[in-house]
């Protein structure tokens, strides 16, 4: 992190603070570079959806592209983790699996014994599930259960954010309501 100033079509950086951590290489070395390069005067270029930094006096490009903003509809999750109602988020129980698909303003998926469907709403970061239908199939008590809390965490959920792959809800207080990874992905 650090200051900067725009003068025309040269970016001028002021000092740059950042952690301290060591990383393994080739973490890095490509860091060290990253802030090297950062830290010149660069001319900016924008074309598209790209922006380029070119070093004044020389040097390697820095690229950056603009992502597309994370969408929740058109996506499925695993659930990594969900609110117990205890003020902890607990991993599922290990034979079971616990899903979430949304589309078309639909939330579906597994609860680890049964299967619900219900309504959503986005507006930005705003979530609200409404009332799900969830089948009724009986199974052991500790299943049903996690399934109840999974359940409630889903639907107390009210703030929704993706980073990197993986799905945080929260809820109006802010404690964590779930996490999820995209289903398929390793």
């Amino acid at each position: 992190m650090g200051a900067f100033r725009l003068e025309d079509d040269r970016l001028l950086p002021g000092p740059l603070a950042g952690s301290m951590m060591a990383c393994p290489d080739p973490a890095m070395s490509i860091e060290t570079d990253f802030r090297k390069a950062f830290s010149q005067p660069s001319v900016v270029s924008l074309a598209g959806d790209v922006l380029t930094l070119t070093p004044v006096g020389g040097g390697a490009a820095l690229r950056f592209e603009r992502v597309a903003p994370p969408r929740l509809a058109g996506s499925e999750w695993e659930v990594t983790g969900y609110n117990n109602g205890r003020q902890a988020v607990v991993s599922p129980m290990v034979g079971t699996r616990l899903t979430l698909a949304f589309s078309d303003h639909q939330v579906s998926g597994h609860g680890g014994c049964n299967g619900f469907h219900g309504a959503f709403t986005t507006q930005g970061a705003s979530l609200v599930i409404e009332p799900l239908a969830i089948t009724r199939k009986v199974c052991e008590e500790p299943v049903m259960a996690q399934e109840q809390a999974f359940i409630d965490a889903l639907q107390d959920a009210t703030t929704w954010a993706i980073e990197r792959g993986m799905l945080d809800l929260h809820r109006a207080d802010g404690e964590r309501a779930l996490t999820a990874s995209e289903a398929g992905r390793e």
